[in-house]
């Protein structure tokens, strides 16, 4: 297993995304404008969004197409976006937090993603005293890169594709993905292949996640993902993928 020790320059992690999931509070409508004023200054730009449910019905000449207002009420997401790249979403039964330009979970004092998720949690809990909160997941999608022979993929990462069957000169895409329990919280993990305009990639997806959770242990919880996480990252790759991340160079 690849230790990682530190914070890289050129990281491999394209998304990372925060999540809590709780029961339908309809009170979260009456208390967005509070926790807007008490976040404005780490999060001034705002944006609400209604995503309505959609309905799918065999059409013939004679029907009468249903009009907006006769669906079902969509969900409506209250958006709050940092200067440091980070994006919030909340909704009746959900709060993330998301950046696709992530720096570090712990190490950088000033923007982690770990104290900014303690913010907003704090202010969020102060409003909304939810006890126990469904699930809580972290999410990491990494964007790898594939080398230019592909007899070599095995000496940058220990993959769980069975290439000695399926070979990646073959493959038009190859793909592998898993769900497992890991002590108390569960794991999971997604490995593919894909071309990404017209550069071929590799994608690990690691979603880390705990459920029925009470609320004051969330942080707790928190860490022992991205630990899961950290670890998980480690056993996928190999020494060269930690020197592509230092220098922004792959050396095959």
């Amino acid at each position: 297993m690849v230790k990682i020790t530190k914070s890289y320059k050129y990281a491999t992690a394209k998304q990372v995304i925060f999540q809590i999931r709780y029961s339908n509070l309809f009170m979260i409508g009456s208390k967005i404008g509070d926790i807007q004023l008490k976040l404005m200054k780490e999060f001034p730009k705002s944006s609400k969004v209604i995503k309505h449910n959609i309905l799918f019905a065999n059409i013939t000449p004679d029907t009468k197409i249903p009009s907006i207002s006769d669906q079902p009420i969509g969900n409506t997401i209250w958006r709050f976006e940092s200067s440091s790249n980070y994006l919030l979403e909340i909704s009746s039964n959900t709060l993330s937090i998301s950046s696709t330009k992530y720096k570090s979970y712990q190490r950088d004092p000033d923007n982690s993603l770990r104290e900014v998720i303690i913010e907003v949690m704090k202010v969020f809990l102060e409003y909304i005293p939810i006890l126990v909160f469904e699930r809580i997941g972290l999410r990491y999608i990494d964007e790898c890169p594939m080398p230019k022979d592909k007899n070599n993929f095995l000496k940058l990462y220990n993959s769980t594709f069975p290439l000695s069957r399926f070979g990646l000169n073959d493959a038009k895409e190859i793909a592998f993905f898993a769900d497992v329990k890991r002590e108390e919280n569960y794991l999971r993990f997604g490995e593919k292949v894909k071309i990404i305009d017209g550069v071929e990639k590799l994608y690990l997806d690691f979603d880390g996640y705990a459920q029925d959770v009470n609320a004051s242990d969330y942080l707790n919880v928190l860490d022992e993902l991205h630990e899961l996480i950290t670890e998980e990252y480690g056993n996928s790759i190999k020494d060269p993928i930690i020197k592509y991340m230092e220098t922004g160079k792959l050396d095959e």
